[in-house]
């Protein structure tokens, strides 16, 4: 091996050890403006497991449906609100169960590995993510996600749904202490120049490591310069992310007190709504437009006394079509629905030119599983098919609302509706892995 050429093992661990390779679409516009230019906005909310079907689905359809004792309480947030039924990825395995949650953004078919890949052997980006590259980059924060765990998990244990371009997971935020000081707590002096610092060495860093690429690439084949070539571009856009890093750290966070919330919060309901007022605020302050959130990950052994039951998720799951683990998970399932309301009502109180915060803000509410039979109770079955989810907000994005649509599991992808939310943001995309167009009568 000639002497100049690196080991190819050590320089991918020197790499790596510094540079997560982020990989920003360059394509996609810079915004999305609504009606009186403000700038459209998306949260995604994912809950593990599945409701109890026959509390949570209509029995009617299209825009006469009487809504379910579950939905009850978003009754006043009808003209936002779009009920689905029949949606989910049809090309994931039937049976995949609890490790969906890291491919519920990406869409990724064709890789039934769903305990070791973790987003994608594809690199499949997410559709959030897509949404920050398209509108995120002109705020400090391109998306946020947060989650009942920190980091992003393992494989088929995800905590986060969020996946840059290079299929890498982006990790969640647990605490709301931590989420409000990142938000809105300003650095001390010490952590500016620290903060300075750290950019200097790192923009050396990059230097380096493109440095010794040039040095590699003529005695590389076409098919090693080909990965040198990517694997630059992946670094110019780190270097990239840094410069805006640290234009940002030299303006001024949004001053808001945290006087009134519980950043500390004792119980499940608690921090959901904690979370739920930092959202808002971060919002309303423009720092962010993209979030994602995890109300719980899959085998979530949280026991929901805080709504009077005193058994964990997982086992209500596996109800066995039993009246009183019906009733408990229904109580479950309410309780997370009074919390989504309580969320819209907080976004519907932010006046904005030509509206409110939550027609200007789309708002994906879903499970990963459906434990039933169809739309029946069934027996706690872990399937994939005939999942439960809401499309709230966004009216002013041109989402049309008020109905409960029908549609078919085998022949009705998800990310259809990824497609409709991206195009509602002003991201042009005409289709997102098997979502082949948006989806029908949404828009």
């Amino acid at each position: 091996m000639p002497k100049n050429l690196m080991n190819r093992r050590n320089f991918i661990r020197g790499a790596c050890t510094v540079l997560p390779l982020p990989f920003i679409e360059a394509s996609l516009p810079r915004k999305a403006r609504a009606e009186g230019g403000v700038p459209g906005r998306m949260i995604t909310i994912f809950n593990p497991h599945g409701p109890a079907n026959e509390s949570w689905f209509p029995k009617e359809y299209g825009t006469g449906f009487k809504l379910s004792p579950t939905l009850q309480s978003l009754e006043h947030h009808r003209k936002e609100l779009t009920v689905f039924s029949g949606l989910c990825h049809p090309q994931y395995p039937a049976t995949a169960g609890h490790s969906i949650a890291s491919r519920m953004l990406t869409g990724v078919v064709g890789d039934p590995k769903l305990e070791t890949n973790y987003a994608s052997p594809i690199k499949s980006i997410s559709m959030d993510q897509v949404a920050a590259n398209s509108i995120g980059q002109d705020t400090r924060f391109p998306s946020l996600q947060v989650s009942c765990q920190e980091g992003s998990g393992v494989p088929g244990r995800s905590v986060t749904m969020s996946f840059n371009a290079n299929g890498v997971a982006l990790p969640s935020v647990r605490s709301p202490l931590d989420l409000f000081n990142r938000l809105f707590v300003p650095e001390d002096s010490r952590s500016a120049s620290a903060a300075k610092e750290r950019h200097a060495a790192r923009t050396s860093v990059l230097d380096t490591v493109l440095g010794q690429m040039k040095s590699l690439e003529k005695n590389l084949g076409h098919e090693d310069r080909q990965r040198i070539a990517d694997y630059q571009d992946s670094v110019r856009q780190v270097e990239q992310q840094l410069q805006r890093d640290y234009a940002w750290s030299k303006k001024d966070k949004p001053a808001i007190s945290s006087e009134g919330l519980e950043l500390e919060p004792k119980t499940r309901t608690d921090w959901v709504h904690t979370m739920n007022d930092i959202m808002v605020l971060a919002m309303r302050t423009d720092s962010t437009r993209v979030l994602s959130m995890m109300n719980g990950v899959e085998v979530d052994l949280y026991k929901w006394t805080d709504c009077g039951v005193n058994k964990h998720h997982h086992g209500l799951q596996h109800h066995n079509g039993n009246p009183d683990n019906l009733a408990s998970l229904q109580r479950v399932d309410a309780n997370k629905i009074n919390s989504l309301s309580r969320f819209c009502d907080k976004l519907a109180e932010v006046d904005v030119p030509g509206g409110n915060l939550l027609e200007h803000t789309m708002i994906w509410y879903g499970h990963g599983m459906n434990n039933g039979s169809g739309f029946k109770n069934g027996r706690g079955a872990h399937g994939t098919r005939d999942q439960a989810h809401l499309l709230l907000g966004g009216s002013k994005l041109g989402l049309k609302h008020g109905e409960h649509r029908k549609y078919t599991s085998s022949e009705t992808p998800l990310c259809s509706l990824w497609v409709s939310m991206l195009n509602g943001l002003g991201c042009p995309v005409e289709k997102f892995a098997d979502g082949e167009g948006p989806l029908s009568g949404i828009s």
